[in-house]
């Protein structure tokens, strides 16, 4: 006798996994997300990407008239790009030029910047110097909760569009920032506390 169709849980189905237990009826929803960013207020983000991979393949083996496959390594998404609305009294622009600084750049302008240190115009960029440790994007329920997390790792700035000079355009000036990063990783609520204040 045929099975009756499963009515999906958010149309107040069971869990066929879980009988007994009542499922949430919230699926995730793309809006509800809060991007930490050291230095950066989260309410000027517009919208992030999330990581994602891909597993290279590590090699085949033939045998008779047949081929297998292995997998190889996990290779991380190379970058994210989040989208940011500047300001005039926050200077978002400003703020970004001020991570590279900070990370070691120097403008060919200021080589003779630093007295006390006459070899400062030496000064070359590092990732290690970047100000942000992590970046967290954290994905929330409708009663605003985080349920999950996900986090950059030794992530940097290697692309930053300051937008148009355009007398056409008449909408706020927005920024896209692209951040490199070594691996990420997705936590849970548990451990999805946010590292300082919104």
């Amino acid at each position: 006798m045929p099975q009756p169709p499963i009515k999906p849980i958010w149309a107040g189905g069971k869990d066929p996994n879980n009988p007994g237990k009542t499922p949430g009826l919230d699926p995730k929803r793309g809006y509800r997300f809060i991007l930490f960013l050291d230095g950066v207020p989260s309410y000027f983000v517009i919208s992030s990407q999330v990581p994602g991979y891909t597993v290279g393949e590590g090699g085949t083996h033939k045998f008779l008239g047949h081929e297998f496959r292995f997998p190889g390594a996990v290779v991380w998404t190379k970058t994210i790009e989040v989208k940011l609305v500047d300001t005039i009294d926050y200077n978002m622009s400003q703020k970004l030029l001020d991570y590279i600084r900070k990370a070691g750049y120097v403008y060919p302008s200021n080589f003779n910047e630093s007295q006390a240190n006459p070899e400062y115009y030496r000064r070359t960029i590092s990732k290690a110097k970047f100000p942000f440790g992590q970046v967290k994007i954290q994905r929330l329920d409708s009663d605003g909760k985080v349920f999950e997390s996900w986090v950059l790792n030794n992530p940097w700035v290697s692309k930053a569009d300051f937008g148009d000079a355009d007398y056409t355009k008449e909408g706020l000036l927005n920024i896209g920032v692209t951040f490199t990063y070594d691996w990420a990783e997705l936590r849970n609520e548990e451990d999805a506390i946010p590292p300082f204040p919104v």
